[in-house]
């Protein structure tokens, strides 16, 4: 859970991660590793591979042509249990050509497939519509693929992840990537993360900077589609306002169902932040969309546009506009006007309980909604709205985390920071340990590498679970503005440059800059 100010951020330059996170491929006792290296055509390995290979591939530089028959670098189609793993991400690059049309090209009859660890780059001046990952529409009969720490920039589309109505497209994981810049702003063209007909997909964790049409846009998801877009940081969307059709959001949900977006920060957007959107092509519901605490900052338009028709489940989300914006009529917290076609809708964000109507923090765990309205904290099943209701009240709440594991494997708790204090919650039986504490000018509060972040006035501090009134670590940064959790990172932004944390021990890299 990350709690804004109420004041707009600094704006924040270009962004590169500093760091490799190591993610296990899906692999068996009967795996074989293969190593690669630049002098290799890798496209020849990896079409000849057979099933439960994992492609090792060695720092150095990837340059790669178009090929037949999709004008792709490399084409994975038949194949089963294939990770292509980068050892750096920063000193693994792959440089696509100005003719290549998909970078990796995701044909039919494909079942758990990995992409880790890679740098994908395009030419510019692109010749085609380059995708860093992607495919027609005809591909089929694809299951279990994860993108996951890829730095994807300078291409067309970042990753697409697409297939017609009718085929079979279906648990996909998209996660803790850089993509971005992006190039184009017409349809088909500047998006970092693109979804269509998907069953079963995540994007999380994700930071996505300076696309120029959609940073993420879901474009079309079935009833009980489940996708889940949730904790990614969105910078600097449309950066140099090119984008004419100032609607065409940042954050788009449109023509879908059964959509969580939880907990994502976009700042300073140049169009419509999130959007939500109905089906004008074939009638398809937009049933179940949720929006819980999704912060917007620096809004030069609408923050939240919901345009359905009908009513979208809202909780604890927040919006600071510009204040200065281009169009001073268009920039508001929240619409449901529609204007791109010049009416009225019968739109509603709200509560699904009217009790949350004043709801300012939510955590998952478990399964579970944690809620905070008003100083009480209920336990909802976020399928029935079924709750229960803690029977500790609080006042001045500055924030509420939720933390996997926090005091051992299986030790799941939730953390309610206030003025005076931080509480442990168990919500098995709603047991609370008090710790004292002064966090009454706490500004931001999330978490990374396993700990809680604070950052009040211009300190960040980092607190052990297990001890959260006295094991802490901070560190000074004059100007600060605001943090985010991102794995095991923490970003910083300040009025005197951008950082990258690392969440243990809070030693940051200024991004284009020196350590300290």
């Amino acid at each position: 859970m990350l709690t804004m100010p109420r004041h707009t951020a600094a704006t924040i330059p270009l962004l590169a991660l500093l760091c490799t996170i190591s993610v296990t491929p899906r692999a068996s006792a009967k795996t074989t590793y293969v190593k690669v290296t630049p002098a290799q055509d890798l496209a020849a390995v990896i079409k000849n591979a057979r099933a439960n290979t994992a492609f090792l591939l060695a720092p150095g530089t990837y340059r790669l042509k178009p090929q037949e028959p999709h004008l792709q670098a490399i084409l994975l189609e038949n194949k089963s249990n294939i990770s292509i793993i980068g050892r750096n991400r920063e000193k693994t690059r792959i440089e696509l050509s100005p003719g290549v049309k998909f970078g990796f090209y995701m044909g039919s009859n494909l079942s758990n497939v990995t992409i880790q660890g890679l740098t994908i780059t395009g030419t510019p001046p692109l010749k085609e519509n380059t995708h860093a990952i992607g495919n027609y529409s005809g591909s089929t009969k694809i299951k279990g693929v994860r993108f996951t720490n890829l730095r994807i920039e300078k291409v067309a589309v970042g990753i697409s992840v697409a297939s017609s109505i009718n085929s079979d497209y279906e648990d996909v994981i998209i996660d803790r990537n850089v993509i971005g810049p992006t190039i184009g702003v017409e349809p088909g063209w500047g998006y970092g993360v693109h979804i269509e007909n998907v069953m079963n997909a995540t994007v999380s964790g994700n930071l996505i900077k300076e696309c120029t049409r959609h940073s993420i846009y879901l474009a079309r998801a079935a009833e009980k589609a489940h996708v889940r877009i949730e904790n990614n940081l969105i910078l600097d969307h449309d950066p140099e306002a090119k984008q004419p059709r100032w609607y065409c959001a940042a954050l788009v949900c449109s023509r879908s169902s059964d959509v969580t977006i939880a907990h994502n920060l976009l700042v300073n957007p140049r169009t419509i932040a999130i959007s939500v959107e109905p089906d004008e092509f074939m009638g398809w519901p937009t049933r179940n969309i949720s929006l819980f605490s999704n912060r917007v900052l620096g809004s030069r338009r609408v923050g939240i546009w919901v345009t359905t028709g009908g009513p979208c489940g809202a909780l604890a989300n927040s919006v600071t506009l510009d204040p200065a914006p281009p169009d001073p009529q268009w920039c508001l917290e929240t619409s449901t006007y529609n204007y791109a076609r010049g009416k009225k809708t019968e739109s509603a964000i709200e509560p699904p309980a009217a009790r949350w109507k004043n709801a300012g923090y939510t955590a998952e765990l478990g399964g579970k909604l944690f809620i905070m309205a008003g100083g009480v904290l209920d336990q909802a099943d976020p399928k029935t709205w079924a709750f229960e209701t803690c029977p500790k009240k609080w006042e001045n709440v500055r924030g509420l985390v939720a933390l996997e594991n926090a005091l051992g494997k299986k030790k799941h708790r939730l953390f309610v920071v206030t003025d005076t204090g931080i509480d442990e919650v168990n919500p098995v039986r709603w047991k609370v340990k008090s710790s004292k504490g002064d966090w009454k000018d706490a500004r931001f509060v999330t978490a990374a590498a396993g700990y809680l972040q604070v950052l009040k006035g211009d300190e960040v501090y980092r607190l052990s679970p297990k001890s959260p009134g006295s094991r802490s670590v901070k560190k000074t940064w004059p100007g600060a503005s605001w943090i985010f959790g991102l794995g095991d990172n923490l970003y910083l932004s300040t009025t005197k440059g951008d950082y990258l944390l690392n969440g243990k021990t809070l030693k940051g890299v200024k991004l284009g800059g020196e350590t300290r």
